[in-house]
């Protein structure tokens, strides 16, 4: 027995955000593996950026109705930085339109402003600031614990927001 058609304004629905997440992870997830692999101030950056993940990763797979469309707010300022980073070549645009793409493809709605203030834990440009905002540089677990505290945040927030109906998530 074959499960029953998905309507296409579901199947519709879903292409858009798909496409953006796609697109942004194409053109940021290299120069995170980059800035990774060969900058001293981005260290802990995979850690902080799979922490920050998670919750999302959690909300959108357990919590997401159906019925709850994605947020298009996210998925228009991810394009919009995406266009803008491609415009000046500013890599830290492509970050922040993988940023705003995945809580928007996660459905999250007023909760995303606190997803895209918990980017810039992993985010590498970040590890320049705190190292001149320390002296004698990182350490290489500010960022893990940085993406801990906006994640339990981010939690507790939508957590006490789910209590509410679900569309305003």
């Amino acid at each position: 027995m074959s499960p029953p058609p998905v309507p296409a304004t579901e199947r519709s629905s879903i292409l858009l955000p798909l496409a953006t997440v796609c697109l942004v992870a194409w053109l940021a997830v290299p120069t995170l593996i980059a800035a990774s692999g060969n900058d001293l101030y981005a260290r802990g950056l995979p850690l902080a950026f799979l922490i920050w993940l998670a919750p999302q990763v959690y909300f959108f797979g357990w919590l997401r109705s159906p019925s709850k469309p994605h947020c298009h707010f996210w998925i228009a300022l991810a394009l919009l930085f995406c266009v803008l980073g491609s415009m000046s070549d500013f890599r830290i645009l492509y970050h922040l339109s993988l940023a705003a793409a995945i809580p928007g493809f996660c459905g999250l709605r007023y909760t995303g402003i606190l997803a895209l203030i918990g980017a810039a834990s992993w985010l590498p440009a970040s590890g320049w600031f705190l190292s001149h905002f320390k002296t004698g540089g990182i350490m290489g677990w500010e960022r893990p614990v940085a993406a801990s505290l906006f994640s339990i945040a981010l939690v507790m927030l939508t957590l006490s927001i789910a209590k509410r109906p679900i569309s305003t998530l």
